[in-house]
């Protein structure tokens, strides 16, 4: 099997016939000499087909489409229960980690405990995460599906206090901790919401507490970085928004009648 090994990611793997394995793991990844020291072994892609927008007969996220050169590719490894991820060097994704891997102590702080492995291409470990409909489903009770909207809110509002904007909150993006994998990574809480992917997110020097004295000059035509930020935190919201929307219409139970089960998640769910 070859691969294609050079530049940035994404790196794929290629069967026989030169065709892309869309669960192929890249030589690259294989040889890559931090995970060699580590013993992580990955076995398959994780999501390769939203990397992937030209076949049009797999279903693909739209989003992932517009942001494909943006994105790194991320590697499962079953017996350590591992992701590895690789950063893609032309995003701001590395030095977001880095500001806020020392700051995990924070329960505010909603990303992956993960480590950067520095050996060789940047790599992020990170334990492997479940999909939040395994927690937040038609029968799960209102306690919990306030605690995990609480979450998501939280880490968001986090985010954009470091003045980070994710710019891509979406159902994809937001995962939990399962006790399983807390039994291998402790590091994890079970049942705490987790945002992953920062492929297309933005650090700004600038956020909404600068004064009018502070905001660059707008002589050349272009909008002031202070109001790109709020552009930016604000879209970063309208995503939050709309991904919260899918949660809790995800809860909400019509009978055979046409009445509602929930009748207050429905109602937020509606205004």
């Amino acid at each position: 099997m070859t691969t294609v090994d050079e530049g940035r990611p994404p790196w794929f793997a290629f069967n026989p016939d030169g065709s892309i394995h869309l669960g192929g793991v890249p030589e690259r990844i294989l040889r890559h000499p931090g995970l060699q020291k580590r013993r992580i072994t990955p076995v398959d892609a994780v999501k390769p087909v939203s990397l992937l927008p030209h076949l049009d007969h797999w279903h693909y996220d739209m989003h992932a489409h517009l942001n494909v050169r943006h994105q790194g590719v991320a590697f499962r490894s079953v017996e350590d229960r591992f992701i590895v991820k690789a950063l893609n060097l032309e995003t701001e994704e590395l030095q977001i980690y880095e500001r806020l891997i020392p700051n995990l102590a924070d329960p505010a702080n909603h990303i992956v405990p993960c480590d950067i492995e520095r050996d060789g291409h940047p790599l992020l470990i990170m334990p492997i995460l479940w999909d939040i409909s395994l927690i937040v489903h038609e029968n799960a009770p209102h306690s919990r599906v306030l605690r995990v909207l609480y979450e998501l809110v939280e880490g968001v509002e986090y985010l954009h206090r470091y003045n980070i904007v994710h710019m891509d909150i979406c159902y994809d993006n937001a995962m939990v901790g399962l006790p399983q994998e807390v039994a291998v990574h402790p590091e994890l809480v079970s049942g705490r919401v987790y945002l992953i992917d920062f492929d297309s997110a933005r650090q700004f020097h600038l956020g909404p507490g600068v004064t009018a004295r502070d905001r660059p000059s707008t002589n050349s035509g272009r909008p002031s970085s202070r109001n790109h930020v709020f552009r930016s935190i604000f879209l970063g919201r309208l995503l939050l928004g709309q991904t919260v929307r899918v949660y809790i219409r995800f809860v909400v139970h019509r009978t055979a009648e046409g009445s509602v089960d929930n009748p207050v998640v429905y109602t937020v769910a509606h205004r």
